[in-house]
């Protein structure tokens, strides 16, 4: 009767060695290699002993996220999920002329809503007469009596928008829990 000195599959073990000449040298090594990498590693059969899980199905399935687990086309020898790294675009340039009637700051933020034009603001009078170290009186200046600045607000609008939709898209890839696991995963451009 002929042993064989390998398991058939990994969960077979090999229930009895063989004496030690029917085994040969690389079979021997092969066993030892086994067990001395068995020693360094423990195996984890409950994801609730991992330190972080990574569910494929709560990864943002955009352009940028990439998965086997997502379509039927994934070859042998292909990576099962790819992220490209998050680019973020700049925010358009607004028009010079709504500059002091919306928040600057607001602008820059990547909201579901653009930030608002102000009802009034307070400009200098350049009319008044004043001395050469007085600065001029500030005057109210009201929205409704300056359609041209609405009519720039309502031009940028769709660029801003759009910006913003990319940016919170990109921002939702790059806040997912894998960019988390970057020491773990490779990224890649």
């Amino acid at each position: 009767m002929v042993r064989s000195a390998l398991p058939e599959s990994p969960e077979q073990e090999v229930k009895e060695p063989l004496e030690p000449q029917q085994e040969s040298k690389a079979l021997r090594l092969a066993r030892y290699l086994k067990e001395f990498v068995g020693l360094r590693s423990t195996t984890i059969r409950d994801v609730d002993k991992y330190e972080s899980v990574l569910w494929f199905a709560d990864m943002p399935q955009v352009t940028d996220c990439q998965s086997a687990a997502w379509n039927d086309t994934f070859e042998p020898g292909e990576p099962w999920l790819v992220v490209r790294k998050q680019r973020f675009p700049k925010p358009p340039d607004p028009p010079e002329m709504i500059l002091p009637w919306i928040d600057q700051q607001a602008l820059r933020r990547a909201t579901p809503e653009m930030p608002q034009l102000r009802q009034s603001i307070f400009l200098p009078d350049v009319t008044a007469e004043v001395g050469p170290d007085e600065d001029p009186p500030l005057i109210e200046r009201l929205l409704t009596e300056h359609p041209e600045v609405s009519g720039a607000y309502k031009r940028y609008r769709p660029g801003w928008e759009a910006w913003s939709a990319e940016y919170r898209r990109r921002e939702a890839v790059r806040r997912s829990r894998f960019f988390g696991q970057s020491d773990k995963l490779k990224l890649t451009d």
